[in-house]
């Protein structure tokens, strides 16, 4: 089941709730969607407690009284006797922005038709926030064939990271590409152009 958060009907956080039966007895793990902060969580008995911070949508942010919602999505069996919403939940104006990405592709030289190529790329974190490790995959590529990699690591603000992916060209000519990076609270696309002879 799914705890949503909401600012004037914009979204700003959500915590998936799983349950499971362990050895017989409910186990309840947490795990976060979106772009969030931290979320911590303990279990007593069959209490659940998780702590969410997140950032919110600039369009949930209005000027004068804004309505915080909360809604229960049940998407399994598991059901809920009660939610309790804490007495400190609160939204706190903050210096702190939004973890960013930026991907640095580099063209490669000198590639082949049917033979794996590396297309080699940094990844940067240009927010002010830690970003969590992720992904660079190819989202266009004109008849490339992805062979492998593409993995980045938690970076820091200010922190890179190179990475490369490796990809074959079936056929002789230029490909347009377009690279998306992404993690679970952060992403940025970049695009390039790869010709094979």
């Amino acid at each position: 089941m799914y705890v949503e958060a909401a600012t004037d009907g914009w979204p700003c956080a959500m915590i998936r709730f799983d349950v499971t039966r362990v050895h017989g007895r409910i186990r309840v793990t947490t795990g976060e969607v979106g772009s969030d902060h931290r979320v911590h969580a303990a279990n007593v008995g069959l209490v659940h407690e998780a702590r969410f911070v997140n950032v919110l949508e600039y369009r949930g942010m209005r000027g004068g009284r804004n309505a915080v919602t909360f809604t229960v999505e049940r998407l399994g069996p598991a059901r809920f006797r009660q939610l309790t919403v804490f007495g400190d939940t609160a939204i706190v104006r903050s210096s702190v922005g939004l973890p960013g990405l930026r991907l640095e592709p580099v063209v490669p030289r000198g590639v082949r038709v049917d033979t794996p190529f590396v297309l080699r790329f940094r990844v940067r974190n240009t927010g002010d926030v830690r970003t969590h490790a992720g992904r660079v995959h190819l989202q266009l590529g004109g008849g490339l064939l992805v062979v492998g990699g593409g993995t980045f690591p938690a970076l820091r603000p200010g922190a890179a990271a190179m990475g490369s992916l490796r990809l074959l060209a079936p056929h002789r000519g230029r490909y347009q590409l377009l690279l998306v990076a992404d993690s679970t609270n952060a992403g940025t696309m970049a695009t390039l152009g790869v010709s094979a002879s």
